[in-house]
């Protein structure tokens, strides 16, 4: 679309218990609907997913991090993902997520949604000191006949 708009499924997006996978999704539900092949590179993993400064060595972030989160989301059924390593030299630089999205994208427009949303019109009605003072005299009545019928069963 032009806007750039996303559609994320809530329902699966709250039921990965994964932080993780939770922002994995965002990131490959991003570009699926696009691309088959998205790259991130390592860097740009850890600061998408609030991780900078931390796992310091990639086999421990793709063991702790990034292999959890993808068992996660093919679990629910959403992807089918697979990864590809690039390197520089001996050190893994990116990542490329080769991705069949097989969740269904739903784009609502605008005539949508306010179909769906019933207008109802709220009587306004001010408040003040004679409205109270006669709101308090009727329960003072129903209080009276209420404490009478209560004294003639008991």
């Amino acid at each position: 679309m032009e806007s750039g708009y996303t559609p994320n499924n809530l329902a699966v997006l709250f039921g990965l218990g994964n932080y993780y996978a939770q922002r994995l999704y965002d990131l490959l539900r991003l570009w699926s609907g696009t691309k088959s092949i998205i790259t991130y590179s390592v860097d740009e993993l850890k600061m998408y997913l609030s991780l900078e400064g931390k796992y310091g060595d990639y086999n421990t972030f793709k063991r702790r991090v990034i292999l959890p989160a993808i068992k996660a989301l093919v679990g629910i059924g959403c992807f089918e993902i697979d990864i590809k390593e690039n390197k520089v030299g001996r050190k893994v630089d990116s990542i490329d997520f080769i991705v069949k999205d097989l969740d269904k994208r739903k784009y609502f427009t605008k005539d949508d949604t306010t179909k769906a949303i019933p207008s109802e019109v709220i009587e306004e009605v001010a408040v003040t000191l004679d409205n109270k003072i006669v709101e308090y005299k009727i329960e003072e009545k129903e209080d009276i006949k209420h404490k009478k019928e209560m004294d003639m069963h008991w």
